[in-house]
């Protein structure tokens, strides 16, 4: 192979070793940008997800204060304390479970 010819294959492979290097890049790029995008994302449904909840528990002590009245509210209220009733008995019933697992085993 002549000099020019070697020269030749030389641009070529550094013009292709240059011109994949910066397809990498943009795609790493854009890759990057799409995976922010997805964090951002993600951390605002997290935030939205927050605001429903604290949303939720506002009108439950609005409720429980008398300051708002709709029966789905008043409704969803009744079902929270069922719920709590049901743990509290859980809890009551574990609690003596573990006496008496305690006494047997003194």
């Amino acid at each position: 192979m002549s000099e020019e010819e070697t020269s030749q294959v030389t641009d070529l492979v550094s013009d292709l070793a240059r011109n994949v290097a910066r397809r990498g890049r943009d795609g790493l790029r854009r890759r990057l940008g799409s995976t922010r995008v997805h964090l951002e994302r993600r951390q605002l449904q997290a935030d939205r997800e927050a605001f429903w909840i604290r949303l939720g528990k506002t009108a439950y002590r609005l409720s429980e204060q008398g300051e708002v009245q709709h029966p789905a509210i008043d409704k969803a209220v009744q079902r929270i304390r069922e719920l709590q009733r049901e743990l509290d008995a859980l809890d009551a019933q574990n609690a003596s479970q573990s006496l008496a697992t305690s006494e047997r085993s003194d």
